[in-house]
């Protein structure tokens, strides 16, 4: 026959009140486990006794035959459960459906792979847009300069069309923009509950954090990298919940991409060459090349950014899934 509940093994204690605690296949013990040395400790009985089935397991019955010891006498013999064995050092199994029971978890994984595939749609436009608004942008130096310096070759028109393919491509650009920090967002956060899903205790910041973060001034600055730096190390391979995740190494890849970021937007945005002529005022022509100068190498920056930041998406997807699959689970 089949039976839905899954295997004998060291869990994650449902009762929240140690690192892990024994299921002997059909209900949990009183065994108890906190950063390897086993203990006992009453099951909760508020704790659901039943968990939904991780794994599939055929068991063929056999013929019960004197189910219950008895002495020479023909007396019960009293029968003592025996201790489960020890955890493992290489880390302890773990079965995301037992898991799942644990107080004040979610109950589910929420899948990543659409969002990934969106997102990187999204960013490939975004990288498009940006080289686009370069070409307008080095079109308009172009025109400027050839007003200034030889004008029998180019009218103030010329440098007004310039000007409006220039305001054009940056607006399409930043459309692009608004919606893939939506899309990513929302990415974030859901990794951020699948990393909880994991097990992952004693995070230094909640999934909240994910969307709060990003509106903060000053912070963030700071915040949202360390957030994802959390996401790498809760992902590390063989890294089991409850366990130290947090002194698991960073990622290099996440440094580069957050440098690239901040000095991309800042650079864009404080050049302001999204204001077209018409609306400098006092600003001369010299005054405009050169603000659109900083806007290209910004723009050639934030493209840097974006092909990083496919790779950052990309990878955290990937190991997010891993260490779900390892855990014996499945998307749904």
């Amino acid at each position: 026959m089949t039976n839905p509940l899954p295997p004998a093994h060291w869990a994650a204690d449902p009762s929240g009140g140690h690192e892990y605690r024994y299921w002997d296949g059909s209900r949990w013990t009183d065994h108890v486990s906190d950063r390897g040395a086993v203990s006992v400790d009453p099951i909760d009985r508020g704790v659901p006794t039943t968990p939904r089935p991780a794994v599939e397991v055929v068991v063929n019955p056999a013929p019960v035959v004197n189910p219950l010891p008895v002495n020479a006498d023909g007396l019960l013999v009293p029968v003592v459960a025996a201790p489960p064995p020890p955890p493992p050092e290489a880390g302890i199994a773990y079965y995301p459906a037992a898991d799942g029971l644990r107080l004040g978890r979610p109950l589910y994984w929420h899948p990543l792979d659409g969002l990934r595939t969106a997102i990187v749609a999204l960013l490939a436009c975004v990288g498009v847009a940006a080289l686009a608004s370069i070409a307008t942008l080095v079109n308009r130096i172009s025109a400027v300069h050839t007003f200034q310096d030889r004008p029998q070759f180019a009218t103030a028109q010329d440098v007004l069309d310039a000007d409006d393919a220039v305001s054009g491509a940056v607006a399409i650009w930043l459309l692009l923009f608004i919606a893939t920090a939506v899309v990513f967002i929302i990415w974030q956060f859901r990794v951020a509950k699948n990393i909880e899903f994991l097990g992952r205790d004693r995070e230094r910041f909640a999934p909240g954090w994910s969307i709060g973060a990003w509106f903060i001034p000053l912070a963030n600055f700071v915040i949202p990298l360390l957030i994802f730096q959390d996401f790498w190390r809760a992902t590390t391979p063989g890294t089991a919940p409850g366990s130290d995740w947090r002194d698991r190494r960073g990622s290099w890849l996440l440094g580069i991409w957050w440098a690239a970021l901040l000095i991309g937007n800042m650079g864009r945005f404080s050049a302001s060459s999204d204001d077209d002529i018409e609306r400098f005022g006092s600003r001369t022509l010299d005054s405009v090349v050169t603000a659109d100068t900083v806007a290209a190498v910004a723009l050639a920056i934030s493209v840097i950014a974006v092909v990083l930041a496919i790779m950052v998406v990309v990878q955290l997807t990937r190991r997010a899934n891993a260490r779900l699959a390892d855990a014996g689970g499945a998307q749904r």
